[in-house]
């Protein structure tokens, strides 16, 4: 077992000192993360920060907002004007804004997932493609919906990608 505890990617120790090697292939195993080990991490972002007023609950009610003026939603760019909001209206400081969103930028494709599951008609306005979290939503409404489009770029229309 490594490191991660649960998460056992295979990697027996942990190559921090790695992370400014002059040698790229070690650079890369010392910053590479599991894809299971993301999945996790935005999991327990979602559950910790769905109370009322929470960060995650804030991206939901978002969502619904963008999905009710007919635009596109991006969690991403959304979560950075949360922040900024935040700060802004005095209910935190900068520093616990971000704590707040720790664990969202380990996978966004598992949040933009969360966010259909908790409200199927969210999809209409939030982009998913396939990725080494689909393998995490086998057997549930996104795979059933067919929700996951791939990355080919839509010429006709503007050269967007496909969504």
């Amino acid at each position: 077992m490594s490191d991660y505890g649960r998460f056992d990617d295979g990697i027996n120790e942990w190559r921090e000192e790695m992370a400014n090697s002059d040698d790229w292939q070690e650079q890369r195993k010392a910053n590479y993360t599991p894809p299971k080990m993301r999945h996790e991490k935005a999991l327990e972002f979602v559950e910790r920060e769905s109370y009322q007023g929470g960060a995650f609950a804030k991206l939901m009610a978002q969502a619904e907002y963008r999905y009710e003026n007919d635009e596109e939603f991006d969690p991403e760019h959304e979560a950075r004007l949360i922040k900024r909001m935040m700060v802004r209206n005095g209910e935190c400081n900068k520093t616990e804004a971000k704590k707040m969103f720790s664990g969202a930028n380990a996978s966004w494709a598992t949040i933009r997932r969360e966010i259909i599951l908790r409200n199927p008609k969210l999809a209409q306005c939030i982009r998913i493609r396939r990725c080494p979290i689909s393998e995490f939503y086998k057997g549930t409404l996104i795979e059933e919906l067919d929700l996951e489009k791939s990355a080919a770029i839509n010429v006709e229309d503007g050269g967007d990608f496909a969504a």
